[in-house]
């Protein structure tokens, strides 16, 4: 049913009770809700491929910051046996 352009302000006053979560979930066809579920797993999957390359990169920058010290380290043990 089309409304005449007077009565659309009147339907923003309307309230839209939204469905919840789990009522979305009891309302969806076999192949929506496997695609739900890919989704979801898409994203997890992300999520925990950002943490793995952020832990990767901790990793790298620690490696980096010892091997630096260590370097730092073995250069003032060669100046005390040369003096």
């Amino acid at each position: 049913t089309l409304l005449p352009a007077s009565a659309q302000p009147f339907l923003s006053d309307i309230p839209v009770e939204k469905p919840s979560a789990s009522e979305i979930r009891r309302n969806l066809t076999p192949r929506e809700a496997r695609q739900l579920a890919e989704l979801q797993y898409h994203e997890q999957l992300r999520a925990y491929q950002r943490w793995v390359a952020a832990v990767a990169d901790a990793m790298r920058e620690r490696a980096t910051a010892t091997a630096a010290a260590m370097e730092e380290g073995e250069h003032h043990e060669q100046g005390v046996d040369e003096g």
